[in-house]
């Protein structure tokens, strides 16, 4: 019996952040506009009209969070009456989590930071095969 452990792969990855109730969508999308992956009940003209906004949003965060010395931009969160969207970035990439009102946002936090390690290496490996 082997003890090697395997490699999450991208559904896995998505349907873990998926388990969290509250989540409506997962969305993985580069800078320069590519939907890598999503999981989602949004039809694929909205995910791409939800990622050319994210993109100038990340690029914005980006800056400010450089111009106000606050280091290394970590997450940003769009709260809005009836649901929130956290957008997470992961290399060059970004990870944006939309989601209800109520959900749980320290459970989001530590799912992300649990899932961060394999879904940077899940990303980064096709990249560089």
């Amino acid at each position: 019996m082997s003890t090697e452990t395997l490699e999450p792969d991208l559904e896995t990855i998505l349907a873990d952040i998926r388990s969290i109730r509250g989540i409506t969508a997962v969305v993985i999308f580069s800078r320069d506009l590519t939907l890598i992956a999503s999981s989602s009940l949004i039809n694929k003209a909205e995910t791409d009209m939800c990622i050319d906004q994210l993109v100038h949003i990340a690029g914005i965060s980006d800056t400010l969070t450089y111009e106000f010395g606050l280091g290394e931009l970590k997450h940003f969160l769009i709260d809005g009456e009836h649901g929130r969207m956290m957008i997470y970035p992961v290399g060059n990439d970004f990870l944006a989590l939309i989601a209800e009102k109520n959900v749980n946002m320290g459970m989001i936090g530590l799912k992300v930071k649990h899932i961060y390690e394999d879904l940077f290496n899940v990303l980064y490996q096709h990249d560089h095969d």
